[in-house]
């Protein structure tokens, strides 16, 4: 009987998981197994990298997917470890002959598998990103320098195109089960000792897996009117529903980003089509952007010249570096509406976008610190954290992304004057001003 590897990576769910649907209908025996690795565990720049708050959703969402996985007949080994040498000593132990994983662009995970093909066969499997990177309009490399110009090529004539969204695929009823001479021990506690949940202040908790994830987007979409009028409300600060909150969810893999653009199609059909609509499918291609991006420009995306490559230092940096990055990374710059996004940030592992895009160009315009710093620190702890859609975001703030953010007249006072116009949120976080 021939016994194959599904490797979970950011594909933590049973809906629209093509890795999962093609290693069950192609195994005898098969098994399934998570790596705490090199690239979701390390430091860098002064900072570990799986903060408390990523680390605690996480783990929440291995936990329901090897219940749901158990309900179908398998298990879920989770081990720690260098990804290579920990699926090494896996085909080893059990004759596996392939290895089955889902596509991820960024710039280390092309790295393990082109060590994990020096010992097993690896087939990678679409599914991460709303398009299919295999059937884009050009190859990743000549795909065009700019967001805008990315969106406009797909968007024209999109439905009748190669490069539509693909549909759902279908969801295992029953798995192979595992070969029944395995013995391998995976950990049955949370690695990460200083895991927790968000604060009770929090806009919302956010609890890990897929069932969570499925839950908030029928929560958000179908329950009330939050989602038709998210164009308006998106810049908001404070509430629960001003904005989808499907990112850590998005992130960990929970939940499909074309679940989530098919049910934006469903409710334009059965309910409305607006703005709003449009615009979470355009976030949707923004998401998709980055991912391509990273896939092309490789490490130069975590450099301090990023996708553009320019000329930088080769100083090594460091979150302790000056008490400016300090004040900064811990709400102390005395700065209002700086302190209260970080603060947020700090207690519950969330911030909304509209806070992200102000703190971070306070860092390198105002403060005139080196972006990779802020970087490291929003990857500790932020819980929706993902390498292409962190970094790319951070290139576009520093003004070294192709798209170049146009923020020469920027003012961290008129940002605070224009989202927080009455200081409620900096007051919820940080109290009243005596």
């Amino acid at each position: 009987m021939q016994t194959n590897i599904l490797w979970f990576r950011k594909n933590l769910r049973l809906h629209d998981n093509p890795a999962l649907l093609r290693a069950s209908e192609s195994s005898e025996r098969l098994i399934c197994v998570f790596v705490y690795d090199e690239v979701i565990h390390y430091e860098q720049h002064g900072v570990q990298s799986l903060g408390p708050y990523r680390a605690n959703f996480l783990w929440e969402s291995l936990v329901a997917l090897r219940g749901a996985l158990q309900k179908l007949g398998n298990e879920l080994i989770i081990l720690k470890g260098d990804a290579a040498d920990v699926l090494k000593d896996l085909v080893t132990q059990t004759n596996a002959k392939k290895i089955f994983a889902p596509h991820e662009c960024g710039y280390c995970e092309q790295l393990q598998e082109t060590a994990v093909k020096k010992f097993c066969e690896l087939e990678i499997v679409d599914g991460a990103t709303l398009l299919d990177i295999n059937t884009l309009p050009s190859e990743p490399a000549s795909l065009p320098n700019s967001y805008i110009l990315f969106r406009r090529m797909i968007e024209t004539n999109w439905d009748e195109q190669p490069w539509s969204v693909p549909a759902c695929c279908d969801t295992p009823t029953k798995l192979p089960p595992q070969p029944e001479s395995i013995t391998i021990q995976g950990l049955e506690e949370n690695p990460v000792s200083d895991s927790r949940t968000s604060s009770d202040r929090a806009v919302m908790q956010f609890n890990g897996g897929e069932e969570a994830a499925l839950s908030r987007l029928s929560a958000y979409m179908w329950s009330g009117n939050a989602f038709e009028n998210y164009k308006e409300t998106r810049n908001q600060l404070l509430g629960e529903d001003y904005s989808s909150k499907l990112s850590p969810w998005l992130a960990n893999g929970c939940l499909s980003p074309r679940h989530v653009y098919h049910e934006v199609r469903r409710f334009e059909k059965e309910k409305l089509e607006n703005e709003s609509t449009r615009w979470l499918v355009c976030q949707l291609l923004w998401r998709d952007y980055y991912h391509f991006a990273s896939y092309k420009h490789g490490g130069d995306l975590f450099l301090g010249g990023g996708m553009r490559g320019q000329s930088c230092s080769k100083k090594e940096i460091s979150i302790s570096q000056t008490e400016k990055i300090q004040n900064w990374c811990n709400a102390k710059t005395g700065q209002r509406f700086v302190d209260a996004n970080m603060t947020e940030l700090l207690e519950t592992g969330y911030m909304s976008n509209r806070g992200r895009q102000s703190v971070a160009l306070y860092l390198v315009r105002d403060l005139g610190q080196d972006w990779r710093l802020g970087a490291s620190w929003f990857e500790h702890y932020l819980l929706d954290f993902e390498p292409c859609n962190n970094y790319g975001n951070w290139n576009f703030q520093a003004g070294i992304g192709h798209d170049i953010r146009k923020a020469n007249g920027f003012k961290i006072e008129s940002e605070a004057n224009r989202h927080d116009p009455e200081g409620t949120y900096q007051n919820y976080w940080l109290g009243s001003v005596s």
